[in-house]
């Protein structure tokens, strides 16, 4: 089974994510939308793509979940990735830290922490805002691998909820 078939079974399990208690779903994307989100954010790897196209736009996976692209679901703050993406550039513009131009949110795991793509190489990092030292110039102690690949990541998260 791939793992796009996996996934429709932990849907269908009713646990679509580690935290909410019951499955919030968006209808899957038509992939012209995907494509005309990615000239702005850059391509998506292939596995995230499915996702949004054949299974839901967000709202499954660890966390709380995808957060969705387009009228997908949203983060707990009412954002898609786009909206999420450029609130935390803003956000960052306040002070002297400037948000890496590679990363893009795609998942809230609540307390301000997301999980990222690196679009330069599709790893994917660990935001926690929570760690910053003050006495510190930049976000890097902010920072963490999660995973080499949106695969390697999603797959560990699927054999966790025994699929």
């Amino acid at each position: 089974m791939g793992l796009i078939e996996r996934t429709e079974q932990v849907v269908r399990s009713g646990r679509c994510t580690d935290e909410r208690l019951k499955c919030e779903l968006a209808a899957p994307l038509a992939i012209e939308v995907v494509n005309a989100i990615e000239q702005k954010l850059g391509p998506l790897p292939d596995d995230l793509r499915r996702i949004y196209t054949r299974v839901s736009n967000g709202g499954v996976g660890p966390g709380y979940g995808l957060i969705g692209l387009r009228g997908g679901v949203k983060d707990d703050e009412e954002r898609d990735v786009e909206q999420t993406l450029q609130w935390i550039r803003e956000w960052t513009k306040e002070g002297d830290l400037v948000w890496p131009s590679n990363l893009v949110p795609i998942l809230h795991f609540g307390c301000g922490i997301y999980a990222c793509i690196d679009m330069r190489n599709g790893q994917i990092v660990d935001f926690d805002p929570n760690a910053w030292d003050e006495t510190d110039s930049t976000w890097n102690q902010c920072f963490s691998t999660l995973a080499p690949s949106f695969r390697d990541w999603w797959e560990r998260w699927l054999v966790k909820h025994g699929a």
